[in-house]
């Protein structure tokens, strides 16, 4: 029963049904989460290499 169980879930993910199977098998998909660990990484290393600059921002926008 478990081998029927887990062939049905590994076809399921070959044929593209079900969310995991798309989020899985969509290349568009990885390269945008790809893109945006690397942007947020980015941002992550400005604010530590130039926290004024965004405390600044932060106090303008309070202000307002």
């Amino acid at each position: 029963k478990s081998i029927t169980s887990i062939k049905n879930i590994t076809s399921k993910l070959d044929n593209g049904d079900g969310t995991l199977s798309k989020l899985i098998n969509n290349e568009e998909f990885y390269n945008n989460v790809n893109g945006l660990i690397t942007d947020s990484r980015g941002l992550v290393n400005d604010i530590k290499d130039n926290p004024t600059k965004y405390l600044r921002a932060y106090f303008e926008a309070k202000k307002k």
